[in-house]
């Protein structure tokens, strides 16, 4: 997923530049969600996840657009439709990723705090879910080949545009 959100980020810098706001947006929030799926997927543990993925969205939602439009006079220049499109991502990035930053971390304090409450009487009524564990992993792994086509076809897509437009 990093590289893919490399390529992403290529393009966004692209368009930029040839000044295409039409697309900038989707490639944006494609850039955005490439990078925080290559986050949570990464192998660390819960607590530095859950703050990683609190940095990213700092990063992304307050960082990027500063970088995007550096000032007022800038911003003048533009059409309404990017400065209302840039505040929009601002808020996706800043909410999604300390709601799952924040998640990860309260994931990892409830583990710590079940295996210390735990009595002998709540582990005596475990269920066995296996099979529904496995059913379940099995529509997961579908559903992540089947997003790995439709990343494939919106990257072709996009560099069939690209490569139209240039």
């Amino acid at each position: 997923m990093v590289y893919l959100g490399l390529l992403f980020s290529i393009l966004l810098l692209l368009s930029w530049f040839h000044k295409n706001y039409n697309f900038i947006f989707i490639i944006l929030i494609i850039t955005f969600t490439c990078f925080m799926i290559a986050i949570l997927e990464w192998k660390v543990e819960r607590v530095i996840k859950g703050v990683s993925l609190i940095s990213y969205g700092i990063l992304f939602g307050i960082f990027v657009p500063k970088a995007i439009i550096p000032s007022e006079e800038f911003a003048k220049t533009l059409p309404m439709s990017v400065i209302d499109n840039l505040e929009i991502f601002k808020n996706l990035a800043i909410f999604s990723c300390s709601g799952a930053g924040g998640s990860i971390i309260a994931n990892h304090a409830e583990r710590f705090l079940s295996e210390k409450d735990t009595s002998p009487q709540q582990e005596s009524r475990a269920v066995n879910y296996d099979k529904q564990f496995r059913a379940l992993q099995h529509e997961l792994t579908k559903t992540r080949t089947y997003l790995i086509y439709f990343s494939s076809a919106i990257l072709i897509l996009f560099l069939i545009i690209l490569a139209m437009i240039i």
